[in-house]
């Protein structure tokens, strides 16, 4: 699944598409998305909580 996502969101049309809506497709492996996320959660997590923004 995750080589058909890679291949899906490299193609010009579908970056272009991205682009329109102000994303940037990034690809990468599932260790990749891991790290990434957990680096989010890093940033935003103090930040919610700071606002007092907790899920419903």
């Amino acid at each position: 699944m995750n080589q058909a996502l890679n291949a899906a969101v490299a193609t010009p049309q579908q970056k272009e598409d991205l682009a329109k809506r102000g994303l940037v497709a990034m690809g990468g492996t599932p260790e990749q998305l891991a790290d990434w996320l957990k680096l989010q959660e890093q940033i935003w997590v103090p930040v919610l909580q700071a606002a007092g923004i907790k899920p419903e």
